[in-house]
């Protein structure tokens, strides 16, 4: 599996991914968009979707942009003052900036107006040829999800930034470019589920190879930001993402920065022990250096189950045995799980449990005379 895939695993992200509501409020089916129609379908799983007023945005939305294709200089008469009226047209889709869904630095991350209250988007394939036209608050999730949802029809996208919320508007924009560029074929009635919600496959195992599918797909065509299925729909045999809290570049940056500590200090794990072999995943969080050796924090990931543990592993075996101490503890761990130690205790251990929430390498030496390591 990719980097990216075996990150979606790991239960130690810090809060920058969530389950919270994308509040993505996709266009209905009918083109016609009455007002009815609209509350009923726009809504996220937070509540109903508005969207209004409409504002020029600033770099890659509408307004004054350089086409890239003919070089030329295109303003849009349509000025802020202009578009705070009720009355002012929305601008043409000819006339939206086509932005790559995922960035020369690998991220999604779409750039709105100060102080926008919603965004019209339109999503483009790899021949940018039109496919959606969705409504969003949170334009940067949005286009996330839509992506991860459909990745072969997501490689372009185009934004209208809104200063207020107001169906009217937001209905005018869907109408005006529907009849400018042709309804998209994902407003069809066959095709706007695939938009709008959740995949469902049936089976937890499904839903964890649609990720690793659409996962590696990203990443080969560039992507580095992190996505991570839903564990909970994913459980339910339902393939999501989950949203993301980063909402710059330097919020990305940093995470950037969290994720290249985590894949430094994290171990795909194969060994054969007492004729055994045993596959797992050991993240080490923390390091602490002692006098007498290292304590280590470790998130060990094996049969579906994300378990934490205190390690003590002292100079002596090291010294002795000339191997590294990480590699002590992840044989540790190995010999562990093969003699099925349980690893997620909760309250008082009773004597007879190994101490596997906080424990020593001479503690499974004493448990364990057979460790595979040893001092002498």
């Amino acid at each position: 599996a990719s980097s990216a895939v075996r990150q979606q695993n790991l239960g130690y992200a810090h809060g920058v991914q969530s389950r919270q509501s994308t509040n993505v409020a996709v266009a209905a089916p009918s083109t016609r968009g009455s007002r009815k129609n609209m509350h009923e379908t726009a809504q996220s799983r937070n509540g109903v979707f508005l969207c209004g007023e409409g504002r020029l945005s600033r770099g890659s939305s509408c307004g004054a942009s350089v086409s890239a294709r003919s070089g030329t200089f295109r303003v849009m008469s349509m000025s802020m003052e202009n578009m705070s009226g009720s009355d002012a047209p929305p601008p043409k889709l000819a006339d939206c900036e086509l932005t790559p869904f995922i960035s020369a630095k690998g991220r999604v991350m779409p750039d709105v107006m100060d102080r926008a209250a919603a965004t019209v988007f339109a999503v483009f394939d790899e021949n940018e040829a039109i496919q959606y036209i969705g409504f969003s608050k949170d334009i940067r999730n949005s286009l996330r999800t839509v992506l991860s949802r459909r990745p072969d029809q997501c490689h372009y996208f185009k934004t209208w930034d809104l200063g207020n919320l107001d169906q009217k508007r937001m209905l005018a924009a869907r109408q005006a470019w529907i009849k400018e560029a042709g309804s998209p074929p994902g407003m069809g009635k066959d095709q706007v589920e695939f938009w709008q919600a959740p995949l469902k496959l049936g089976s937890r195992v499904k839903a964890k190879e649609m990720a690793t599918e659409v996962f590696s797909k990203l990443e080969a065509r560039g992507l580095t930001e992190e996505f991570n299925a839903d564990p909970e729909l994913q459980a339910g045999g339902v393939y999501d993402i989950l949203t993301s809290g980063l909402k710059n570049d330097a919020e990305m940056d940093a995470d950037d920065k969290r994720r290249a500590d985590i894949k430094v200090n994290t171990f795909e794990v194969n060994m054969d022990i007492k004729g055994e072999h045993v596959s797992y995943t050991v993240y080490f969080a923390s390091t602490q250096v002692t006098n007498g050796g290292w304590i280590y924090d470790v998130h060990v990931f094996y049969d579906d189950l994300e378990t934490v543990h205190r390690v003590i592993c002292g100079k002596e075996w090291p010294e002795s045995t000339k191997v590294d101490s990480k590699e002590i503890v992840r044989t540790a761990f190995a010999f562990l799980l093969v003699n099925k130690v349980h690893r997620h205790t909760e309250g008082l251990l009773t004597s007879g449990m190994f101490p596997i929430n906080y424990f020593s390498m001479s503690e499974v030496e004493q448990w364990f005379p057979s460790f595979a390591l040893s001092k002498s």
